[in-house]
């Protein structure tokens, strides 16, 4: 019940949801007050300053690799980067993200991590045959990494079964493994607070960042759809570490 609620909740409460709500009060009131609210918002959520240095104070900070210790046994790549929705699926298909995939092959390469473990199966509210996981498994492959270093988990479908299921794969085959947790930097903050409370211990290693410091120019006062995008994102994450703390997974 909790996966179907928190899907629903994800698409009704949005920054669309916040401007549109006071725009037609306040057509059916024939309100200024709450058409100018309603401009307001808009502008709140569309200003390239507000939404991306919001994303930026969100956001895990980048390491350097300079910084990044060379003994880490495993690094966890957590998926929700490819869309396995399209007819044809001889290839796969990133949707974005895919920094969560390319950096820890060259972390593999570079001799930071031994091996790496991908958790996920399907975020999907009816899913296919087809698991996020042996999905990026595949990606991992073509870039010439041993399927003898490669780990599945694939029945995982958020967050906080991601941590669960790999406590049970750590717990059970490499107990004494240093590990290096591996997510967009947006998501670390939730995805640190399941892994801690499934009793890992790890590192971070952030990837796939969204805020930077926008160029100067009308863009930072005009509205802009992706700053609504940042904002979907923002508010999917804090919403789902208040659904997570409520139900007891954080």
């Amino acid at each position: 019940m909790f996966f179907f609620l928190s899907k629903i909740l994800a698409v009704v409460i949005t920054p669309i949801t916040l401007i549109l709500l006071p725009f037609f009060w306040a057509m059916y009131k024939h309100s200024k007050k709450w058409l100018w609210i309603s401009m307001v918002v808009l502008f709140i959520f569309g200003n390239s300053l507000i939404a991306n240095y919001t994303m930026m104070w969100w956001e895990r900070p980048m390491v350097p690799l300079n910084q990044l210790e060379k003994n880490y046994d495993i690094g966890i790549i957590l998926t929700g980067v490819t869309h396995n929705h399209f007819p044809v699926n001889d290839r796969v298909h990133f949707t974005r993200g895919a920094d969560r995939v390319l950096h820890p092959v060259q972390l593999y390469k570079e001799g930071y991590i031994k091996k790496i473990l991908v958790t996920g199966g399907s975020g999907a509210l009816m899913p296919g045959e087809l698991r996020e996981a042996e999905e990026i498994k595949r990606v991992l492959m073509l870039a010439e990494i041993p399927e003898a270093d490669i780990i599945v988990e694939k029945e995982s479908r958020n967050t906080y079964e991601n941590a669960q299921f790999t406590a049970k794969i750590i717990n059970r085959d490499f107990k004494e493994a240093r590990l290096l947790l591996i997510t967009s930097a947006f998501h670390m903050r939730r995805s640190e607070a399941c892994f801690e409370n499934a009793g890992l211990d790890f590192d971070i290693f952030p990837a796939h960042f969204l805020g930077f410091t926008p160029d100067p120019g009308l863009n930072l006062i005009y509205p802009d759809e992706r700053n609504m995008y940042l904002w979907s994102i923002l508010f999917r994450e804090w919403l789902g570490l208040v659904a997570y703390k409520i139900t007891g997974y954080i």
